[in-house]
């Protein structure tokens, strides 16, 4: 059996030989790095592709995170109201969580 050995800092590529047996060979580049985008220092240094993940689009289901408010002011860079957003929704689960345990539901781990 041959293994292919994978060698890179995962930053700019990732090259691997034909084969661990022959190190003399040339590398392959199996992944390079797109260009970042010139305003990248303001996105963490994600590139293109990874900024793009987290894009609103249609027909995401109610819980996707991409839907939270707060998500959507921070990657705005409204990080302030983004932070109270955060705090008001974070208040309204345990508000909700008492009030299901007031009203007798189980809440937490169930035993048994």
């Amino acid at each position: 059996m041959q293994f292919a050995k994978i060698r890179g800092n995962f930053a700019p590529f990732v090259s691997t030989a034909k084969r661990v047996n022959y190190p003399t060979e040339t590398p392959i580049v199996a992944w390079q790095r797109n260009p970042l985008r010139p305003a990248a220092d303001t996105m963490y240094g994600l590139g293109e592709f990874a900024c793009s993940l987290n894009e609103p689009e249609e027909g995401v289901a109610p819980t996707d995170s991409r839907q939270r408010p707060d998500q959507r002011l921070m990657e705005d860079g409204d990080y302030d109201s983004a932070n109270g957003k955060k705090l008001e929704l974070e208040e309204k689960q345990r508000a909700s969580t008492r009030a299901r345990g007031a009203a007798g539901e189980r809440i937490g781990k169930q035993q048994g």
